[in-house]
């Protein structure tokens, strides 16, 4: 049964993709691509990548794109994040605490789960910071403390596609892009 007891009617409000500003960590082939998927009536796009060369690209000519100088600053403009970077030892715990200064709706994790530091994601799903989280993998150390969020929905777990194909991202970008609408 979905437990409602601790949640408010508000808690359950969607974002209309007109109001929603959509954050991008990591804008390699995978983060590029989502951005090429978006609707057209998304206005605003924060993005930040550890490896900057990764912005020699077209893209930032748009006048929706601006480019965040560090993760807490893309958090704090954003209400969508994607998480999509390189699977490098830089890139291990990259969402730590100091990113949920600022409350988001929603960090999507297609990346690694050790990209996000477990203890933070929990600490900011009780307090309110995030919303949802959606992954195709679980949180590193998944444990007990992560069942309430799983159970009443704020925790989603998306088909995990394998490989690097051109069908396993279109597939996985469309699933994304259809189920977001619904936030």
């Amino acid at each position: 049964s979905f437990n409602t007891s601790c949640y408010k009617r508000a808690d359950f409000r969607g974002l209309a993709w007109q109001e929603v500003s959509v954050g991008i960590i990591g804008f390699g082939r995978i983060g590029t691509s989502f951005f090429n998927r978006l609707p057209p009536h998304v206005k605003k796009v924060s993005i930040y990548d550890t490896d900057p060369t990764q912005y020699e690209c077209n893209l930032l000519d748009s006048n929706v794109v601006t480019i965040s100088s560090s993760l807490e600053e893309l958090f704090s403009v954003s209400d969508v994040i994607l998480l999509s970077v390189t699977d490098s030892e830089l890139n291990r715990d990259l969402i730590s605490s100091n990113c949920f200064q600022h409350s988001i709706h929603s960090l999507i994790n297609i990346s690694r789960p050790y990209m996000v530091h477990a203890d933070s994601l929990l600490e900011a799903l009780h307090s309110g910071k995030i919303n949802m989280y959606l992954s195709d993998f679980p949180p590193r150390n998944l444990h007990s403390d992560f069942s309430p969020f799983v159970r009443d929905g704020r925790m989603l777990y998306l088909p995990h596609m394998g490989g690097c194909t051109k069908f396993s991202w279109d597939l996985s970008l469309k699933s994304i892009l259809t189920f977001l609408p619904q936030l």
